[in-house]
């Protein structure tokens, strides 16, 4: 689908040629490297003293680097992607780009693929160093495969927000603040949201439509990664600490005991919608605001 997309071949031959690309990816596995090292380094010292490999520090690094990755892709996609339709209105060459036969919504998936490219990129070469942990067991291939879908998932979802205001807005600084805004509000404002919510209600108030407030953590992409990412190295999981601060005594629902996949599945049709509005709104026929 997205290899006959002419808006999306264009921009990654623009982008795969670039000297930027090479530099950001072999900084980015060099930083993932070092850490690795230094932690194992640490592990192989203190087992010269103990006389056993602690799987802990194998585990925390297989945690840092994944937080590395998600926070990598909450930082890069914003500011690429909203940038993508602004760009071409401060080039002055949107209006010949709509003048083509595509659609535009093919304009839109095309350069949010395109934008999402370069992370996908940089999540892929990054399995080598991931899979040292394959040398004292704990994660498995499948643990990974299931990591990155949720990056791939929450990247589309961030990524469809800039493309959103990279429509509405003619100026990129302003889109990429109002994208970075929004995606603030998604990770910070739902717990804010819930703290508020319960913590200003009385607790003869705090009914089950108080305590139902959690399920606003749907659309936070930190709180589902941190979600698997917990799970895969047997830490405490964020999601039963939100649990037992918002809802206590809430009896546990279909929703909380598959939270993942529900998570997913809502974040992916919040993308879908988003970039349907995009591709409406990028319509001449249609009024478009300008910010």
């Amino acid at each position: 689908m997205f290899h006959t997309n002419p808006v999306y071949q264009l921009e990654i031959k623009t982008s795969a040629r670039t000297v930027k690309l090479c530099a950001l990816v072999l900084i980015f596995n060099g930083l993932l490297a070092l850490i690795s090292f230094l932690i194992l380094n640490d592990m192989i010292e203190q087992s010269q003293y103990s006389g056993t490999m602690e799987y802990e520090g194998l585990v925390n690094m297989y945690s840092i680097m994944s937080y590395i990755e998600f926070g990598m892709f909450m930082l890069v996609i914003p500011s690429s992607t909203s940038g993508s339709i602004s760009g071409e209105k401060e080039r002055k060459t949107l209006d010949i780009l709509l003048t083509g036969k595509m659609s535009t919504y093919s304009i839109v998936i095309g350069k949010l693929m395109a934008s999402l490219n370069m992370v996908m990129l940089l999540a892929i070469s990054s399995l080598p160093v991931l899979s040292i942990v394959f040398l004292f067991g704990g994660i498995t291939i499948m643990d990974l495969l299931v990591m990155l879908i949720t990056l791939m998932i929450s990247g589309v979802f961030v990524g469809s927000i800039g493309i959103l205001f990279s429509v509405v807005c003619k100026k990129t600084t302003t889109a990429t603040v109002l994208s970075y805004s929004s995606i603030l509000a998604l990770i910070a404002g739902t717990y804010v949201l819930n703290y508020l919510v319960y913590h200003l209600t009385g607790a003869g108030e705090r009914a089950d439509g108080v305590r139902r407030w959690i399920y606003s953590f749907l659309i936070n992409p930190a709180v589902t990664y941190s979600t698997v990412i917990s799970a895969q190295v047997a830490n405490q999981d964020i999601l039963e600490q939100l649990y037992l601060e918002f809802a206590p005594g809430m009896i546990h629902g279909r929703v909380i005991r598959n939270w993942i996949p529900f998570s997913l599945v809502i974040q992916l049709g919040m993308a879908f919608g988003l970039i349907g509005v995009a591709g409406w709104m990028l319509n001449p026929l249609h009024k478009r605001s300008r910010v």
